[in-house]
């Protein structure tokens, strides 16, 4: 039963490389102002980053992998 699990994970793992991958991120920051007049405050800043990516399967490698994993199985 262990070996056909892990056959199957490995199976699994193959086909995520047909799936677009998403990725965010994001980053907050607070600082004060280096001036010696009254104008120095303090500020935020907030960013915000997303990204995805997706691998176009051409020359059939990932699907070859797909089919060699159910093979496999």
């Amino acid at each position: 039963m262990a070996r056909l699990r892990a056959v199957q994970a490995a199976v699994a793992g193959s086909r995520a490389g047909l799936l677009p991958s998403l990725g965010a991120s994001g980053a907050a920051t607070r600082g004060r102002g280096a001036g010696a007049g009254s104008g120095a405050g303090t500020g935020n800043s907030f960013s915000l980053g997303l990204n995805a990516s997706w691998e176009l399967d051409l020359w059939g490698r990932l699907s070859g992998a797909v089919d060699a994993s159910q093979a496999q199985a």
